[in-house]
């Protein structure tokens, strides 16, 4: 069985608007944004570069990022070293988390 790999970006795309009118009422104004962002990171809508190699002639355009917090091509390889830098720092056993208020 061979599984594809699903962007959130696509998802967004895809359903999106409808989620909006069901829930844009009751959405903040910062999860509608980041919504648009990460639909239109490194697409045409946010412009881009052309990169020329002087050698081989060779030209690749990059488009743009949107360099919010959230968007996982943005910022899910600084999100994945900063775990493995905190998972190394763990004991070798298991974890639990215990929270209580005392009066």
């Amino acid at each position: 069985m061979i599984l594809s790999v699903i962007e959130i970006a696509e998802i967004f795309r895809q359903a999106g608007d409808l989620h909006r009118r069901h829930f844009g009422a009751r959405m903040l104004a910062s999860h509608r944004r980041v919504m648009g962002d990460i639909v239109t990171c490194r697409t045409p809508h946010l412009g881009g570069q052309l990169w020329r190699c002087d050698q081989c002639k060779a030209e690749r355009y990059s488009y743009h990022s949107c360099q919010n917090r959230h968007c996982p091509k943005c910022h899910g390889a600084q999100t994945r070293r900063w775990l493995e830098t905190w998972e190394q720092r763990l004991f070798p056993c298991p974890y639990f988390l215990l929270t209580f208020t005392l009066p």
